[in-house]
């Protein structure tokens, strides 16, 4: 066994990580930027090494760094994570070359389903069903996909996959360069802008197009496996909750696959989703010209391969519109152990499938590394993940069977973020004053920050995880919600705290509609109950339908001069919706002269300036790019008019309520 590791991350997960070390006997090594000196895991650490400025680019993702940090510190190996480098086939490269050991799969299984595109010809040629998709090379992807698309062979791409259609990240996953795409002319410009923000958080600009299935559930498999050629899965995770094709909420078991034990059903209510209609699924999938699988195959009784053409894939349905739960979790099971064999993979890993509403499940992505959502396996399993990677990494083999394994009671996770919900999730920066963390049994809360730390615009705002555990789904939502009232976070921030209550209590989440349209479909109006009575009508008197990730309104201002403040996820009195407040004189002057000033609502980084002085512009048109906490915003004009002056240029850094732009009418 090790005797010193090294943690190439930050936050949360590397205070998860510091921890287990500590109950192995392992010294832990903490890595840490010029922003995070005085960070949680920095604190907790045996010892933590400075590695470069705030910016991911010149610390985080710092190869070079990392790599001295640990010789200097005398580690034995590397634990990434996840986000950052811990899906960077160079980076386990460098760490094996360096001599140490990479806590993760080989460089060489990490190439092949780090890249989304190549793990989709993997898992085709694998028998497991796939989403139809465009990943490069040309004509609709029947050449070579080393070969970089153009915006027309992504045109080309779209128009035969069919609208909607869905831009990601060829490397790296958490919702980072990832768009959905509903008309031809959104497409160059939605490419253009998952690539940027692609190239930010992961270092790889690739992107590929899939087919976007409406309404589907997000349903991921937990894999482990030793060197030894063990390969075991952990059953599943539901992760449908999302927002910005991001997860928030997550649960295991699914409410869609019933209960593991008596095959009952998980829902709470009576009602079932509109869409899970009487009958059977046939699982007769159709293919394309270019050989991809578009459907589900049809099963034999082992749920093997058939041979002739159709793959492992999807369950039924039975007449009366319940869930024939252990089959398809089986089958799902089967085909996510053989995704992991297929690659030769190694340590712990998640592939992850959409799942329609009959039940026909397809290959999503395999992330090569640990998921944030992993504590819920860890409470229905009694399996230490983290503890198991740092012993598989150490030469183990594994130390217990698939037989072995079983889901006991239900495990709820609610990620806590420092943003704010009634603005279209828009990011909130600040300095936690006090914080109270929910305690009682059965409860769990990995936090990243504590009382006294900063949210900073340089990284993610997760703030922490909660996570409860019951005997049933129905207790684990009541537990859930008792936290989460619990949970006090005083400061200059707003959270998502009441946004998360209101989504488990939410009569839909209690009956499982849990899709990913979830958030769209029933809470899309959502508000804070506290500021309801306050902030009376001031929808009316701004204009905060457009979502500020694809139309910055979250930058807008000189829209009127109401104080709209309030009260959001126990926080302290706060600027409601994100938006920077105009100074008085600076507001008055700005109209007297006919014109509009769009500030910045939070610190960020100028990634480019889109327009010149004298420019005519349309209506949402993109004026600036900005980059915070690792998300890319654009800075639209609020309507048409003219630039009267630029007044930052690419590479500035600006401040809260710094202004960037004065435009005429």
């Amino acid at each position: 066994m090790f005797t010193t590791l090294l943690i190439a991350n930050r936050g949360e997960i590397a205070v998860r990580i510091i921890r287990a070390c500590k109950e192995m006997g392992i010294r832990a090594v903490a890595v840490y930027s010029e922003a995070d000196a005085k960070a949680m895991h920095v604190r907790l650490a045996d010892e933590a090494v400075l590695i470069g400025p705030p910016a991911p680019r010149e610390s985080y993702l710092k190869i070079d760094r990392i790599i001295e940090a640990a010789q200097k510190s005398k580690a034995e190996a590397i634990h990434p994570g996840y986000g950052f480098l811990s899906e960077n086939a160079d980076f386990a490269g460098a760490v094996k070359a360096a001599g140490l050991v990479f806590v993760g799969p080989s460089p060489e299984a990490i190439r092949k389903m780090g890249s989304k595109t190549e793990a989709r010809v993997i898992m085709q040629a694998a028998g497991v069903p796939i989403v139809p998709g465009y990943q490069g090379g040309g004509d609709s992807g029947r050449g070579d996909s080393r070969i970089a698309p153009t915006d027309a062979d992504f045109a080309k791409a779209a128009n035969d996959i069919g609208y909607p259609v869905l831009v990601k990240a060829a490397a790296g996953g958490g919702g980072k360069g990832m768009r959905v795409v509903r008309s031809s002319d959104e497409l160059a410009e939605a490419v253009a802008a998952a690539k940027r923000e692609a190239a930010n958080a992961f270092g790889d600009d690739s992107v590929f197009l899939e087919k976007y299935v409406e309404s589907p559930r997000h349903i991921e498999f937990q894999v482990l496996a030793d060197s030894f050629g063990n390969t075991i899965h952990l059953f599943e995770r539901e992760c449908s909750i999302q927002r910005r094709h991001q997860k928030i909420i997550e649960e295991t078991p699914s409410p869609f696959l019933g209960d593991p034990m008596v095959g009952a059903d998980l829902r709470v209510g009576p009602d079932l989703h509109a869409a899970q209609a009487q009958g059977k699924h046939t699982g007769r999938g159709e293919h394309t010209g270019r050989g991809e699988h578009i459907g589900s195959g049809e099963h034999t009784g082992s749920g093997e391969h058939t041979g002739s053409g159709e793959h492992i894939g999807s369950g039924e349905h039975i007449g009366s519109g319940e869930h024939i739960g252990s089959p398809l979790r089986e089958k799902m099971g089967a085909a996510a152990v053989a995704a992991a064999r297929a690659v030769g993979y190694v340590n712990a890993g998640t592939v992850e499938f959409i799942v329609d509403p009959l039940g026909g499940f397809y290959f999503l992505e395999m992330n090569t590394r640990l998921q944030v959502e992993h504590p819920i396996t860890e409470m229905v399993t009694g399996v230490d993940l983290v503890k198991a990677q740092i012993r598989i990494a150490a030469g183990e083999r594994l130390w217990f069977t698939q037989a072995d394994l079983s889901q006991r009671g239900h495990a709820i996770e609610c990620r806590v973020y420092a943003e704010d919900p009634a603005n279209n999730f828009f990011p909130s920066i600040g300095k936690i004053e006090s914080a109270l963390e929910p305690i009682r049994p059965g409860l769990r809360v990995d936090a990243g920050v504590t009382e006294g730390d900063e949210v900073t615009i340089h990284y993610d705002p997760m703030i922490a995880k909660v996570v409860a555990h019951a005997e049933t789904r129905a207790e684990a939502i009541r537990k859930m919600d008792a936290a989460l009232t619990d949970y006090k976070l005083i400061g200059d921030l707003t959270t998502n705290i009441s946004f998360l209550r209101a989504a488990i209590t939410h009569p839909a989440f209690g009956r499982g509609e849990t899709t990913t349209d979830f958030i769209e479909q029933y809470m899309k109006d959502w508000q804070p109950p506290q500021q309801r009575e306050e902030i009376g009508d001031w929808r009316s008197e701004i204009d905060v339908q457009a979502d500020p990730w694809e139309r910055a309104d979250g930058f807008r201002l000189g829209m009127g001069g109401k104080d709209l403040t309030g009260f959001s996820g126990g926080l302290r009195r706060r600027n409601l919706s994100g938006l920077a407040r105009v100074k008085q004189k600076r507001r008055q002057a700005s109209h007297a002269r006919g014109n509009e000033t769009l500030e910045a609502a939070m610190p960020g980084l100028v990634r480019g300036v889109l327009v010149k002085e004298g420019d005519t512009v349309e209506r949402g048109q993109a004026l600036v790019l900005l980059e915070a906490m690792k998300m890319e915003i654009r800075v639209a004009a609020p309507h048409e008019g003219k630039v009267v002056k630029v007044l930052v240029a690419a590479g500035e850094t600006v401040d809260r309520g710094q202004r960037l732009i004065e435009l005429g009418h």
